[in-house]
């Protein structure tokens, strides 16, 4: 899947499924933005910045739903969805 849009500034925008030759970038992004987060709670143990590794490394990873996005052909953002099961009671 990939989609495209020109901005008014005349930048291009994709949004497409993530390849193996992005995931040392996607690394670096989601380290860079966790570097500068303020700590979650007391499980905010520093190891946010390999959470697209170890998404990667699970069964419930879904490469069809990994996407990039890019400004102008440069990575700049990653979003990862993976399969879960709920568990619920009625009342």
């Amino acid at each position: 899947m990939k989609a495209d849009e020109q901005t008014k500034a005349g930048h291009r925008i994709t949004l497409r499924t993530e390849k193996k030759s992005d995931w040392k970038t996607v690394e670096q992004i989601t380290y860079r933005a966790f570097l500068v987060a303020p700590p979650t709670g007391l499980d905010d143990d520093g190891t946010e910045a390999l959470l697209a590794q170890k998404l990667r490394s699970r069964d419930s990873f879904v490469p069809e739903l990994d996407y990039v996005a890019e400004l102008d052909g440069s990575v700049i953002g990653n979003i990862v969805f993976s399969s879960q099961l709920l568990w619920y009671t009625l009342c």
